[in-house]
């Protein structure tokens, strides 16, 4: 019999109940907007393993790509940005297809000290040239220590996690811009 823990309960009992929370307000606002039409997203992720299984290459095919994913029905198109340039070159190829970046993923790094201030500047300027297109959510995920989550960040490490990501939301909140974290990769135990 598998057993979980109090913490993995409670740590999944939240996800849940903010996952519902937000879902319901993007809704309400969605059908605020336009009652007749639900906004219908993807991630970039799919499309790079339907290419992938093609050995071809989405980022490579970037025109081609938003021009597919726009013929498969899809309203809004949510990648992961590196940096500032990949909004310079995604803009105009959005506008092309009739897609919208209302939602973009960043990488994040926020618990470690020395990087997090780094880190939170680069999420910044993504955040300012997508704000221009449309962008009103950043996403991102506070990396783990170790990919796949076999090694927990410490007490400390969380501290300085959870500063940074508040400092990072109230200064994307500044903008105009609302901050989502999505679920993390590794476990608090």
């Amino acid at each position: 019999m598998n057993k979980i823990t109090r913490r993995k309960f409670v740590q999944n009992l939240a996800l849940a109940g903010g996952t519902i929370v937000m879902g319901a307000k993007t809704l309400e606002a969605a059908k605020r907007k336009n009652p007749s039409k639900l906004h219908l997203a993807c991630n970039q992720y799919p499309w790079l393993v339907f290419y992938q299984r093609e050995n071809r290459n989405f980022n490579e095919e970037l025109d081609t790509g938003l021009g597919e994913l726009a013929a498969s029905g899809m309203d809004g198109y949510e990648p992961l940005v590196n940096n500032p340039q990949e909004i310079d070159r995604l803009g105009p190829l959005l506008k092309k297809h009739g897609l919208e970046m209302r939602s973009l993923y960043v990488n994040s790094t926020l618990h470690d000290r020395q990087k997090a201030d780094q880190s939170i500047d680069s999420v910044l300027a993504i955040a300012e040239k997508a704000k221009s297109i449309g962008t009103t959510i950043i996403v991102t995920n506070p990396s783990p220590i170790q990919w796949g989550g076999a090694q927990n960040k410490d007490d400390s490490q969380l501290k300085v996690q959870a500063a940074s990501m508040n400092k990072l939301g109230r200064q994307l909140k500044a903008m105009g811009l609302t901050l989502y974290i999505s679920q993390p990769r590794y476990r608090i135990t």
